[in-house]
């Protein structure tokens, strides 16, 4: 089986503000060209699947919502939705909570990974077949590698280093990474841009596995 393709994706990891996000969009940048000598990197993004399982409305039974404000209370959602039947969580209270208690941190997981682990196994098996993408209508010789850009992979343990065939781990100095996530979000303080940095394993040590 050729690594990339099928049930053998390509892992995409790092920590928070180390840059995956600029990897993911060259790949992608790559699979927009029209050679039929370069591979076509199909790019699914964990972090956005965090993202649509907090919404109310979007993914019907892998919604999370109504467990986490039940779990965390109706603090955490938006005050700029007034008026609304369902308003958004706020990602941003949220991390405040859980960042400052492992506890809190590690029920957060317990509710979202799975939700999160089973929606990428199956977008996985649906790329992977080419089955979920609109290259399926057309013939090409491109080879199509899947790729799961998926920060929290070395923090799922084994079983998910054993998923991917390959892994990418996106690097760099940690006085750099605290300044790019501090620039991303201006609104965190140096000190919440550091919680969130220590709640992973460091990417100096995912370079190094």
């Amino acid at each position: 089986v050729i690594i990339g393709t099928a049930m053998q994706p390509v892992g995409l990891t790092g920590g928070i503000a180390t840059g995956k996000s600029t990897v993911s969009s060259l790949l992608q940048q790559q699979s927009s060209s029209d050679k039929e000598d370069e591979d076509e990197f199909v790019i699914i993004d964990v972090d956005g699947i965090a993202h649509d399982i907090l919404l109310p409305n979007k993914l019907g039974s892998d919604s999370v919502y109504n467990l986490l404000v039940a779990e965390f209370g109706k603090g955490i959602l938006s005050t700029e939705e007034k008026g609304t039947i369902s308003p958004n969580i706020d990602r941003r209270k949220l991390g405040d909570i859980v960042f400052r208690d492992v506890q809190k941190r590690r029920k957060l997981n317990s509710i979202t990974h799975p939700k999160i682990i089973k929606i990428m196994l199956k977008r996985i098996l649906l790329e992977g077949l080419n089955l979920n993408s609109s290259t399926a209508k057309t013939t090409n010789r491109r080879r199509r590698v899947v790729c799961v850009d998926i920060p929290l992979l070395f923090e799922g343990g084994v079983p998910m280093r054993l998923l991917f065939g390959t892994i990418i781990v996106v690097a760099c100095k940690p006085d750099l990474q605290l300044e790019r996530l501090h620039k991303r979000n201006p609104d965190l303080t140096l000190e919440q841009c550091r919680q969130r940095i220590a709640s992973q394993i460091p990417v100096e040590k995912k370079a190094a596995k």
